[in-house]
């Protein structure tokens, strides 16, 4: 975790949890596309979320995708025969609980439980000096992650701590929005930009929190 302060450009527990997700759903792939237990979750779920689902794609493996989305495609493909069976009642309402999803995402459910481990590490480790010293020179916690440490501790020495920090360094931030928006003008389009060339996007992240993390 002191690794990701001092090395990422946006949020370090984003950061964590993004290569969680690559390693997870790139051990899947390669490892466990043959596992029985996997697939009956995985049609349980009614497969991946749309953000799971879609970052399988990203790395080109048709074979073990096929296999996984074939149990997929059967599963629904029973449910449509299921609606033309005569008992079968077809309205607005009832197809769409009808696939609903049964369990989560098997990945989202693996990322969360990852989540949980670095927030009790980050809480476990506040206190350390190294430890908030790299704090300290990150770009600091996304707002989803700032929040989740927030609730889950009722320590107000930590709470001033943490709010301060973040009130500086989402304040560093705005000052570099509005330096890269200076510099699009005509006027000042000539001057070299610096460390706010890609503050538009460390927003984006920090607000939102970064594509991949949950």
């Amino acid at each position: 975790m002191i690794e990701a302060f001092r090395t990422a450009r946006t949020c370090p527990l984003c950061f964590l949890e993004e290569r969680d997700a690559h390693r997870y759903m790139e051990n899947l792939l390669y490892e466990k596309v043959n596992s029985v237990a996997l697939r009956g979750k995985l049609i349980r779920s009614r497969g991946f979320c749309r953000r799971h689902a879609h970052m399988l794609l990203e790395f080109g493996n048709g074979l073990g995708t096929a296999i996984l989305y074939r149990d997929q495609v059967r599963a629904f493909l029973d449910f449509l025969k299921d609606r033309t069976k005569p008992t079968a009642r077809i309205t607005k309402r009832t197809i769409p609980e009808s696939w609903s999803h049964d369990s989560l995402c098997p990945a989202c459910t693996a990322l969360a439980r990852m989540r949980q481990v670095y927030l009790n590490t980050f809480l476990e480790w506040i206190n350390d000096d190294n430890f908030r010293a790299a704090l300290e020179q990150s770009n600091g916690l996304c707002v989803p992650h700032l929040l989740l440490i927030l609730r889950k501790t009722r320590d107000p020495s930590l709470h001033k701590y943490l709010i301060a920090e973040h009130i500086e360094k989402y304040s560093a931030l705005l000052k570099e929005l509005n330096e890269y928006i200076r510099k699009t003008d005509y006027r000042y389009k000539h001057e070299k930009r610096g460390r706010e060339k890609d503050a538009w996007k460390r927003a984006v992240n920090l607000l939102a929190g970064a594509e991949n993390s949950l």
